[in-house]
């Protein structure tokens, strides 16, 4: 609340799974419709679709979607081919 108060419309939702996740996000919708999300912290394959197609959700960040031996072995292709597919699977623009 005291966030809206003083003007800000997009936060950062964190630990967005271990803070009720998307049924808590749905909650914060009802009360909070100028306010969109940045939800991280559990996102992951089984779950970022879900959060993305909520009204207040703007973006998603989920480190577990790349995993961190790829960018250890500077796998850039492999990296960028994997967000070329996250970007279609949930049609990001």
């Amino acid at each position: 609340m005291l966030a809206s108060e003083q003007g800000h419309s997009l936060l950062k939702f964190f630990p967005a799974e271990l803070s009720g996740g998307i049924a808590r996000l749905e909650s914060y919708n009802a009360v909070f419709p100028d306010i969109k999300f940045i939800p991280t912290g559990g996102i992951s394959e089984k779950n970022a679709s879900s959060y993305l197609k909520l009204d207040n959700v703007s973006a998603i960040g989920a480190s577990a979607l790349i995993p961190s031996e790829l960018i250890r072995s500077n796998s850039w292709k492999e990296i960028e081919d994997r967000l070329t597919k996250l970007k279609t699977t949930y049609l990001i623009s």
